[in-house]
């Protein structure tokens, strides 16, 4: 027994009554008739029967032909027609509403069951294709990458929300249009136009990949890079039906990618760094210890003098390392500590007290008094060192000058270290804080002497602490480098 449900749609109520014991005997359920258009539409939307059985000649203002056409756009639902033999102009009428078969008056039951058969089976396929469709299309618009679907000449029939994003075109403006003219890829090294992967893929009938160097320019004009393919998209049988191109925005990657190169070369440069300055000084103590155990040294207070700055020297470089490690582990904590400012940079300037071994002259400008303070004094130090330091290297005669001073109603300490050493670059500023740089004081030459950490170091601890730093620089005259903390009483 069939569990379809059926309306039937006839003005003549006898005859409507008759279809309705001829279908019920059939197995099909008929809950309900209608004598107009208007009582069809209404009980269509109440019941939404599988299928309505209209006749085309209907009594009142809307006819079989409109009532059909309504409930085929507006509720979905499948309609035959009744008709009697002659009813040509209505029947032209009736095409249009794309109905799934005609019953001609006056009719048997084998007819009248297998148009219905006949018409169920295609409505179920039809609904099965539009959902089906539905999948897809939602699918293709939801999906991450920009998608784009041409006919075999190359015009688009679809783009999702993604491509009308990344392209600056509206589906409903690129409709039908050829895709040649609407996208368009350069080469993103050179800027020269590429042949576009529609085209390739049309002519070759497989797919293209976008290479490496794929820019996509969008309607706006903005060069995109892009990754992704264009595949042909072949029938059953094997023949052409367009192309479909899937691409994304590479600029995340190639940007990530990018890092990671640079990342890999400060590598190669850290190694060549340490390779020689950790060599150097590990040199020069041996050379200095090897002289004074063979007793080949007169003045062994300058030799002692030199194993101890270069190994000063070497420890600094090893803590730098050391402190990079456990600050991008986020293993290092602020713990402040009750410090005696005064005595903190009395300390400090013991530890310059040997010769500087450069034309250098070390200035010291600390007031009489400073205050006892709450501060990660560990973290101070390592600041403070690594700015003298860093201006002693870039400073090959002249004078290193370190200003202290404490406003203590603000609560801050401000520390000016000042060279007048190579100076930096206005544009170079923004570079020196990050790890492995290294100043050039001319276009040909670089200040080799550290690992670039310094700086780095500096800028990491200085945030950490809650201050701030800002440089003023000169090339050729020099740099300013002002550190501002904040401490607690």
């Amino acid at each position: 027994m069939s569990s379809a449900r059926l309306l039937v749609v006839e003005d003549e109520r006898i005859v409507a009554k008759d279809i309705q014991s001829r279908l019920r005997g059939l197995g099909y359920c008929v809950p309900a008739l209608a004598s107009s258009g208007a009582e069809a539409i209404r009980k269509a939307a109440e019941m939404r029967p599988d299928l309505a059985l209209m006749d085309i000649v209907l009594k009142g203002e809307m006819d079989g032909v409109e009532a059909a056409a309504y409930l085929r756009e507006h509720l979905g639902i499948p309609v035959v027609y009744l008709t009697a033999h002659g009813d040509d102009v209505a029947l032209e009428r009736a095409k249009a509403t794309q109905p799934f078969g005609y019953i001609l008056k006056p009719f048997d039951e084998r007819e009248l069951h297998s148009t219905i058969k006949m018409a169920l089976y295609k409505s179920r396929i039809e609904k099965e294709l539009q959902e089906s469709g539905e999948r897809l299309l939602g699918t293709l618009r939801s999906i991450g990458d920009a998608v784009v679907a041409t006919d075999a000449a190359g015009c688009v029939l679809f783009m999702n929300p993604v491509a009308e994003c990344l392209t600056g075109w509206k589906q409903e403006e690129a409709f039908a249009k050829d895709v040649v003219t609407l996208l368009q890829w350069v080469n993103g090294k050179s800027g020269e136009s590429m042949e576009n992967p529609v085209i390739t893929a049309l002519r070759e009938g497989r797919s293209i990949p976008l290479g490496d160097l794929s820019t996509f320019v969008a309607r706006d004009g903005t060069r995109i890079p892009t990754e992704g393919c264009a595949s042909a998209i072949r029938g059953a049988k094997g023949e052409e039906m367009g192309i479909v191109l899937v691409f994304r925005d590479a600029r995340e990657r190639r940007q990530a990618q990018e890092e990671l190169e640079r990342a890999n070369r400060s590598k190669s440069e850290l190694l060549d760094v340490l390779s020689h300055d950790l060599k150097t000084p590990l040199n020069v103590i041996a050379g200095y210890a090897s002289m004074i155990r063979e007793n080949h040294l007169k003045d062994w207070d300058q030799a002692l003098g030199k194993i101890i700055q270069h190994a000063h020297h070497l420890a600094l470089m090893i803590d730098g390392l050391l402190e990079i490690s456990r600050v991008e582990a986020g293993a290092t904590e602020v713990v402040k500590q009750e410090t005696r400012l005064g005595l903190f940079f009395d300390e400090l300037r013991s530890l310059y007290d040997f010769s500087l071994a450069k034309k250098v002259v070390l200035v010291w400008d600390c007031p009489s008094y400073l205050p006892t303070v709450m501060i990660d004094r560990i973290r101070l130090r390592q600041v403070m060192q690594n700015l003298i330091n860093n201006a002693i290297k870039f400073t090959a005669k002249g004078k290193v000058s370190v200003r202290v001073r404490c406003a203590p109603l603000l609560r801050l300490l401000e520390v000016k270290v000042t060279d007048t050493g190579v100076g930096i670059p206005r544009e170079k500023i923004p570079l020196i804080f990050e790890r492995f740089r290294q100043v050039e004081s001319t276009e040909q030459t670089k200040v080799r002497d550290g690992a670039g950490l310094g700086l780095y170091i500096v800028e990491s601890f200085t945030r950490m602490l809650g201050g701030e730093i800002e440089v003023e620089s000169t090339p050729g005259k020099g740099s300013t480098f002002t550190v501002i903390l904040p401490y607690d009483l």
